[in-house]
Formats: C-alpha cells, sequence, structure tokens
C-alpha cells in the first residue's frame, strides 16, 4: 500500500473529533465542578488535565464539595448493589428451565460461575470498575478495555473522558474507539519495539530521554470497516500475517506525531474488547448524559451560595469601617483588645459603615434544599434510605425491604442500559477467554452446541423482581386459606415449580435446591421406606394375631375338656 498507512486513520479520527467537540465544553465544566482529577482534555487549554502526572491543584472552583461526596455514594452504592465483590451478581443458565433441573449441567454450570468469579476477584476488575462508574454517572459515558493477561487471564483498563472518541454501529451499540494516550519513550520502546518506533523516538531513546513523553494513538474498529477500502488487497502484508488480517476486529497503534509513515502494531480480536456504558442515550447520540449533567446547574447554585454565605459571615465578623477624614494617615485598627483613637464629640469616627445582619437560617435551608436536589439527583437518598429517612418510619423489616426495593426500581432503565453496553458483553468476553485458556470442564453432551443466557442476580436485580416474588408468596396464600375449604384446590398449585421460581428470582445458589431428579430419588426412597415399614407393622400385627389366636385355642380346649369330665362323673 503506497503511501503513509496512517493516513486513512487519521481521517476517521479527524472526523470523530469533530462530532465530539460540541461535547467537550459541556465536560469541562462537569470537571471544575465535580470530578477535577478525572478526564484527559489533550490538547487543551487546561494542561493539567492534558498532560500526565500532574499534582497541580484544579479545584478551584469548588467551595462545597456536596456533589462530589454525593456522587462518591452513588459510585459505592452502584458497586455493592451492581457489581459486588462481596457477593454474587450473575448466574449462567440454559434458555431450557427443563434443563437446568437436570445435575451434570447444573454442576457444570456452577463450575464455570465460580470460575469466573475468581477470574474477576484476581484480576483487576473490581479496582477499575469504580472509575467507569464514575465516569457514567458525571459524564454520562464511561469506558473499559478488557487484555489478555498470562497471570491472571485477564486484565482491565478505564479510559477517561476526553482521551477518547467513540462510534457506533446501526444497532447504537459502541463497536469503535479512537483514544489519545500519552506514553513515555521507555513504555513505547518495551511495548512495540524499537524497531517499529519512529526515527525521533529512536533518537530520544538512544539519548536516554526515557521519560520524555510520546502521543500515541490506540484504536480498535471493525476490520471490514468501509468493505475494506483501508486495506484493498494488500490487508495481508500490512497486518503481517493472514489470522490477525481475518479477525473481526483490528487494532492499530500509531505515534500521533513524525513523518516516518509507520504503524507501531497491529493485531486483531475475535469480539470487540472494549465496554462503553452510557447512563441514558437519545438515540442517534453516541455519548450518554449522566446524573452530573441534570445537576450541573444546582452544583453551580450551591457554590455561589456558599461564597456569599461565607462573606456575609466576614462582613458580620469583619465589617467595612468608614471614619473622619481628619484621621487620615493614622492608625487604625479592628484587631481584638486593640485601640484606635478618634475624634467621637462629633458624627464621625471610627465605625462600621452599615449593619449588616443577614437572615442566615433562611439562608441556610435554602442551601440544604440545594443539597437535597443534589443528592436526589445522584441518587444518594436511595443508597442512604436509611440513614437518612424521614417522616413516617417503618414499623418491621419487611416494610423497610419494601421501601427500599421501590426506590430501587427507578433505576431499572439505567439497570438495562449498563446490562446492555458493558455487563452482558463483558461476562461473554470472559466466558470465551475462559474457553481458549482451557480453564472449563469438558461440557455435557446435553449442552453440546446450546446456547446459555446470563441473569444478573445482584441486590439491584433481586430488586427489579420483588414484584415477581410478592406474587408468588401472595398466591401461596391464597391456594392455603381455600384449601381449608376445598382441599382439593391444592392439586391446582404445582409447590416443586414454585420453590424454584421463588429460589430464581431471589438468586440462590443452584446447590441448595434439589433437581427434580434428586427430588424423585429422595420421594421414590421414602415412599419405599414407608412401605417397608408399613409392611413390617403389618407383619408384627400378624404375628400378634397368631399368638392370640392359639392362646384361645388352648383355653377353649381346657374347658371342653372339663365339660367332658363333668359329664362323666357318677
Amino acid at each position: 500500500m503506497a503511501g503513509d498507512p496512517r493516513e486513512p486513520f487519521q481521517r476517521r479520527h479527524a472526523r470523530l473529533i469533530n462530532e465530539r467537540q460540541s461535547w467537550i465544553s459541556h465536560w469541562k465544566e462537569l470537571n471544575e465542578y465535580i470530578l477535577p482529577r478525572r478526564g484527559r482534555f489533550i490538547g487543551s487549554a487546561l494542561k493539567t488535565q492534558s498532560m500526565p502526572n500532574r499534582g497541580e491543584k484544579i479545584n478551584q472552583k469548588i467551595i462545597d464539595s456536596e456533589a462530589t461526596r454525593a456522587l462518591n455514594t452513588l459510585v459505592s452504592g452502584l458497586m455493592s448493589g451492581v457489581t459486588s465483590p462481596a457477593r454474587k451478581w450473575f448466574q449462567l443458565r440454559t434458555p431450557d428451565s427443563e434443563m437446568m433441573e437436570y445435575g451434570p449441567v447444573k454442576n457444570w454450570l456452577k463450575t464455570v460461575e465460580d470460575t469466573m468469579y475468581e477470574v474477576f476477584a484476581e484480576s483487576n476488575f473490581y479496582q477499575v470498575l469504580p472509575y467507569v462508574y464514575e465516569e457514567m454517572s458525571v459524564y454520562g459515558t464511561g469506558a473499559m478495555m478488557q487484555f489478555n493477561d498470562f497471570d491472571n487471564v485477564v486484565r482491565f483498563q478505564a479510559f477517561s473522558t476526553g482521551e477518547y472518541c467513540l462510534a457506533q454501529d446501526y444497532t447504537y451499540t459502541v463497536n469503535s474507539i479512537y483514544r489519545e494516550c500519552q506514553l513515555t519513550v521507555e513504555q513505547v520502546v518495551a511495548m512495540y519495539g524499537l524497531e517499529n518506533c519512529s526515527q525521533a523516538v529512536k533518537d530520544r531513546y538512544s539519548k536516554g530521554d526515557y521519560d520524555g513523553w510520546v502521543e500515541v494513538v490506540h484504536l480498535i474498529e471493525p476490520n471490514d470497516l468501509q468493505g475494506g477500502q483501508y486495506w484493498g488487497d494488500n490487508v495481508v502484508s500490512m497486518f503481517g500475517d493472514k489470522r490477525t488480517a481475518e479477525m473481526p476486529w483490528r487494532m492499530v497503534c500509531y505515534e500521533k506525531g513524525g513523518n516516518d509513515g509507520k504503524l507501531l502494531s497491529t493485531s486483531g480480536f475475535p469480539t470487540f474488547p472494549v465496554y462503553a456504558p452510557r447512563w441514558h442515550l437519545q438515540v442517534p447520540d453516541t455519548y450518554g448524559r449522566g446524573p452530573g449533567m441534570t445537576c450541573l446547574g444546582d452544583v453551580k447554585q450551591l457554590q455561589d451560595q456558599q461564597k456569599k454565605k461565607g462573606q456575609a459571615i466576614a462582613k458580620m465578623v469583619n465589617p467595612p469601617m468608614v471614619a473622619d477624614p481628619g484621621m487620615k494617615n493614622q492608625r487604625m485598627t479592628t484587631l481584638p483588645g486593640d485601640v484606635t483613637f478618634a475624634d467621637t464629640s462629633s458624627t464621625g469616627g471610627f465605625k462600621p459603615a452599615y449593619q449588616l445582619q443577614p437572615r442566615l437560617n433562611e439562608f441556610i435551608m435554602d442551601m440544604e434544599d440545594v443539597r437535597r436536589r443534589i443528592q436526589s439527583a445522584f441518587y444518594a437518598d436511595l443508597f442512604l434510605a436509611i440513614t437518612q429517612m424521614e417522616g413516617i418510619q417503618p414499623r418491621n423489616e419487611v416494610e423497610l425491604t419494601e421501601r427500599r426495593e421501590e426506590k430501587l426500581l427507578m433505576l431499572g432503565p439505567v439497570l438495562q442500559r449498563l446490562n446492555h453496553d458493558m455487563l452482558d458483553p463483558l461476562i461473554d468476553n470472559v466466558f470465551d477467554r475462559l474457553v481458549q485458556a482451557g480453564m472449563t470442564p469438558p461440557v455435557p453432551q446435553e449442552l453440546e452446541g446450546q446456547p446459555l443466557r446470563v441473569e444478573y442476580i445482584s441486590m439491584m436485580a433481586r430488586a427489579q423482581k420483588s414484584q415477581g416474588i410478592l406474587g408468588l408468596q401472595d398466591t401461596a396464600q391464597f391456594v392455603g386459606s381455600l384449601a381449608a375449604i376445598s382441599p382439593d384446590v391444592v392439586d391446582k398449585f404445582d409447590f416443586d415449580q414454585s420453590v424454584d421460581e421463588f429460589g430464581e428470582l431471589r438468586g440462590v445458589p443452584p446447590g441448595i435446591i434439589k433437581t427434580d431428579d434428586q427430588v424423585a430419588e429422595a420421594r421414590q426412597a421414602r415412599q419405599q421406606q414407608m412401605q417397608q415399614q408399613q409392611m413390617m407393622e403389618q407383619a408384627n400385627q400378624a404375628a400378634a394375631g397368631a399368638k392370640m389366636l392359639g392362646d384361645t385355642s388352648t383355653q377353649e380346649e381346657t374347658l371342653l375338656g372339663d365339660m367332658i369330665a363333668g359329664v362323666g362323673a357318677p
């Protein structure tokens, strides 16, 4: 392929940057008022955000940190309520519910689940995920990439708003990412090899400038984009091998600067390894909108109110002063215990310019109202429902649980978007990785060629299913009340299936509830035991009857003998 191989990627990157441009100003405001340490606006005038490894103070506009603390509550709530490291939050199941009752299938799925949980725990997944939730909640979009790792199977890296551009397919699912990152000279050489670097990087490396920064573009997109016109007939030679060229997704890295006209590396992926959850997506937008955008006006108002409250208190403590013109150039002070000599015989002298008595109680009440709006926007009132409970207190634990689950229903659309954009493809990709690494047991014959589905059993997922649980409980109570009048009505209710459904809705581990085969075996064994016991009881009764019959015959014979003897006597 003649010319610079970076050119087609540079053209698309420029178009994506242009599409993203209208979001930048909004993201920067969110950066300044809520999340000052996130966001990498490369090329921006805000050098502290555009350059890595900078520790300058950049939260100059944050006087009241209520929004940041409410955000922390939301992130913690999502971690514990959706993807908790301490409890199971998903299950693997088969579309056929009857197959789930088969022991080998149930055990195989349980083994794979346990392996996946172990992989998530051993990797950095739970360390990276809060950053994704953080950015999704503030900017509306988060981004994370999965890498294969020799030691821990998989490894994850979170990207920050401003350093990447996204594109999506016709289903509005993200399928491309162009990311600008800054690496040191040493990192570039270690990751891509000195022979693949530009001459400028080679020169810096030879001079010992290992810690200087190099701008690198890292992209992943469909390999057949635009009918393959990026590569034409030279696709195999460009990638270096046919296997990489035939991968569904290609990854390309190149230096942003320099004029060497070469790529740092090319590789491919069988599945898209980037997850970009959007809090709320307004089709056909590529980027989402989050709670941070919703309450930005409230956050700015709170900063202004906090500043004015401080000014009012300062004027009360240290008010502006006026003095007689004759006191000019004389020593004056407002320090406690100090003395200023002034002529007080006239209306002049040294005194406050005006009396200030701000109504701070009303001011503070209005600020509290703004704080509540911010907490509501970040769902902090949902996750702190117990500690911040107002009004009528719950009468029992059941009512408290129902109140909390009712509030969790508010996050239903967000959870569906999170499942679609991140959790569904994440579990699919990690499962495929385990299969590639040979970490799954042999598949049962009944499962060969069968698709699997993911069922989420986190606290929030169970809250979404709470209505089904209440309906099941109400039906069981209704049947029980009718059984007191007409016992035959219990034949209408499938008690075994109700236990399975209740366990599924509650996320009970599969090993706790027995399969239909195990239940049938247990019932058959119990029935046989009852039959044997009944036969033994019948045998004992027969033996007792025979004994009684024997005793009765002896007595009758004795009486008959006595009667005969009596008749024959003189």
